[in-house]
C-alpha cells in the first residue's frame, strides 16, 4: 500500500542497510515503502497520511540488487498543472531509472518528485544532495 503525507510533514521510521532512522516527509510526498508499519498506524491514527490508490507491492517482492526503480511519467492532471520547464525536464527522465549524473538539476529535481519528493524541498536541497539521497535509496 502507498501512502502520501497530508499534514505539513511527519516524521517516519524507516529501515535502511545500516538499521532504523528517522526521516522527515513533507506534505504531498509519498511515504517510503521500507516505513516501519507500527509508524505507518500511528501517522494514519493522527490524520497525518492517508492511502493512496496504487498497486500493493508483493509481500514478497522485494528489490534486488541492482535493480532500478521505475520511472512513471506524468498522468494528464500532472501535465495540466506542471510548467513548460518543469515538462521539459520529466521528458527527460529514463524509463528504466536515474538521470545520467550530468543531467541538469532540473531533471534531477523532477527525479526526485516522481520518487515521492515534495518539489519545493527538492528543488531547495541542490543537484549534488538530490543525487546522493536518491542513488542511497537503489
Amino acid at each position: 500500500m502507498a501512502y502520501k503525507v497530508v499534514g505539513e510533514c511527519a516524521h517516519v521510521t524507516v529501515m535502511t542497510n545500516l538499521g532504523a532512522t528517522t526521516q522527515l516527509v513533507y506534505k504531498g510526498a509519498l511515504v517510503p515503502e521500507s516505513t516501519a508499519p507500527e509508524t505507518i498506524q500511528h501517522l494514519l491514527s493522527v490524520g497525518l497520511i492517508r492511502q493512496v490508490a496504487g498497486p500493493a507491492p508483493a509481500d514478497d517482492a522485494a528489490p534486488t540488487e541492482g535493480s532500478a526503480p521505475a520511472v512513471v511519467a506524468p498522468s494528464p492532471s500532472d501535465a495540466e498543472t506542471l510548467s513548460e520547464e518543469r515538462l521539459a525536464a520529466r521528458e527527460k527522465l529514463p524509463a528504466d531509472g536515474p538521470p545520467h549524473a550530468n543531467a541538469g538539476e532540473p531533471v534531477w529535481i523532477e527525479y526526485a518528485v516522481v520518487k515521492g519528493y515534495d518539489y519545493e524541498a527538492a528543488k531547495s536541497a541542490g543537484k549534488a544532495e538530490l543525487r546522493r539521497l536518491l542513488e542511497q535509496q537503489q
